[in-house]
């Protein structure tokens, strides 16, 4: 999903599969310091990939930080 053209559309740029590797880990590293964080989302009618959904903790600084965002990331 990372690397179709369609689904990141508004995302920075496409990822690689290495990139993507390292976003499935920072994900996985922000559960085990917050105790929440994202998960994948999947069609119910048939299993497929569709995206994430979730709260997380932003990395970086602003004028509305620390805060937790609301998360509903969904591919094409």
């Amino acid at each position: 999903m990372n690397a179709d053209p369609r689904v990141m559309e508004f995302m920075p740029g496409l990822l690689t599969s290495e990139e993507s590797d390292r976003m499935v880990e920072r994900i996985e590293g922000h559960f085990e310091k917050h105790g929440f964080g994202l998960f994948a989302a999947e069609m119910r009618e048939n299993g497929l990939l569709t995206g994430f959904v979730g709260l997380a903790v932003p990395e970086f600084t602003a004028p509305f930080t620390p805060c937790v965002e609301n998360w509903l990331a969904v591919g094409a």
